[in-house]
């Protein structure tokens, strides 16, 4: 394509953006239009993926462990855990632990826990995550 040949169609579009000023802003209004509601769309949708991919990361199965149980046995059920395929982490949780955290959800209500200093009946746990709820069901069943 020849420069002349360029200039000259440059040229020709100005005027008919000048001469056709109804059906340019027209179509301008409606790509900006259709630009904005993408825009919106697009935000939407990757909040709505965001949100989802990080309530799967907090979601986790609780593995309670029997009140006779010694340390070494603990140890060996969260080694056993952190083996099983799907398994992303494992944190262990303690009677006391799991005392304190009732105490912090019931922040209004202590008189409610006011026995369980004594006999605390929370059994320690070990709390797992996994990489994919998909995996749930097959780590549940080992």
């Amino acid at each position: 394509m020849k420069h002349s040949m360029f200039g000259y169609l440059i040229s020709e579009g100005i005027k008919n953006i000048f001469k056709n000023k109804k059906s340019t802003s027209g179509s301008l209004a409606i790509m900006c239009a259709t630009m904005l509601i993408f825009g919106l769309f697009f935000v939407i949708i990757e909040n709505i993926n965001n949100m989802v991919t990080h309530l799967e990361e907090q979601q986790g199965i609780s593995v309670f462990i029997e009140k006779e149980a010694s340390q070494e046995q603990m140890d060996a059920v969260g080694e056993a855990i952190k083996k099983v395929d799907g398994v992303n982490g494992i944190r262990f949780v303690s009677k006391d632990e799991a005392l304190n955290t009732a105490r912090a959800r019931l922040k209004n209500n202590q008189k409610l826990l006011a026995g369980w200093e004594s006999a605390n009946p929370f059994r320690a746990s070990y709390v797992v995550t996994l990489t994919s709820l998909e995996k749930s069901e097959e780590v549940q069943n080992i």
